[in-house]
């Protein structure tokens, strides 16, 4: 119970005293999933149940000189985490991060994420989609060069001798009462010992309540014959404030028949009240000749 009083005070403390240079905020997030996993490249079948929950907490100020600054903390979920971020900078906006989630990853156009919980048990071969960079990195959003045009480069240097370097673009407009993003990016891993890298191409259009997306991945390494693509294409329609249905198919080739990666999935969201949400998702995965995976993921999830 000390323990708890202690850290309940520092925290209390901790935002007192911030709050006087600093706007702070913090959120939180609980997930609650049920999965029923039919996979016959098991023995067994699954039905589980599950449940993760995170805390954030962020603070945020302006400077003098007009450039912003904003540092955040992520507690929960797969690791804890952090960031930094600097804008209004002479070279644009600066970003520094160890979650996986540079500014050039921002810039794709993220097919799969029209379904939420989608999954499987196996591993394939080649799984398709974009990654940037890994580990901790930093990102640079270059200033605005014409409306809509995004420009970024990310840069990791992790244990060892391995690097990432990314770099990427999106357009983003609007013509005959729709809109649209046009999104290019790539990323060079070297691990120290091979070079693999990876594009992205990816076109979305919004019309109303219904948003098409799809995409073309890519991915090359060295002293490796193997042919990587994969293509995706994917649906979001609001039927209302409340609900919204949603659908993504990828498909992931090598080159080897035996290789070839199938996923479908389909889901439907329904928000209860702001900030309260429940989900349904089935997904289909053909994750090579021997092995099938189907699975039903109903969630509810909660932000505050």
């Amino acid at each position: 119970m000390r323990k708890v009083l202690l850290a309940s005070t520092a925290l209390i403390a901790l935002g007192s005293v911030s709050a006087m240079a600093a706007d702070v905020n913090i959120s939180g997030s609980y997930e609650m999933l049920y999965k029923s996993i039919d996979d016959n490249g098991i023995a067994t079948d699954q039905d589980e149940v599950s449940s993760s929950s995170e805390l954030d907490i962020s603070f945020s100020e302006t400077l003098d000189n007009g450039m912003t600054m904003s540092m955040g903390f992520g507690f929960g979920g797969a690791k804890d985490d952090s960031n930094f971020t600097l804008g209004g900078t002479p070279m644009g906006t600066i970003r520094i991060t160890d979650m996986d989630d540079d500014a050039v990853e921002g810039l794709d156009v993220d097919v799969d994420g029209y379904t939420p919980e989608e999954g499987r048990t196996g591993t394939p071969t080649y799984g398709g989609g974009f990654t940037g960079t890994s580990g901790e990195s930093i990102s640079i959003t270059l200033p605005p060069m014409m409306a809509g045009l995004t420009v970024a480069v990310a840069m990791s240097d992790s244990t060892g001798d391995a690097k990432d370097t990314a770099y990427g673009l999106s357009y983003s407009g609007a013509a005959e009462g729709m809109s649209f993003k046009v999104a290019l990016a790539a990323n060079t891993n070297d691990n120290g010992t091979v070079e693999t890298d990876y594009s992205h191409y990816g076109l979305e259009i919004t019309a109303g309540a219904i948003t098409i997306g799809g995409a073309i991945n890519g991915k090359e390494v060295d002293g490796d014959s193997s042919d990587y693509e994969s293509s995706e294409i994917g649906v979001k329609y609001a039927v209302n404030s409340s609900l919204t249905l949603g659908a993504y198919s990828r498909t992931a080739e090598t080159g080897t028949a035996a290789q070839e990666f199938k996923e479908t999935a389909m889901s439907a969201t329904y928000t209860i009240a702001p900030g309260l949400s429940a989900s349904i998702t089935s997904t289909s995965s053909d994750i090579s000749t021997t092995d099938e995976d189907s699975r039903l993921v109903i969630g509810l999830n909660a932000s505050f």
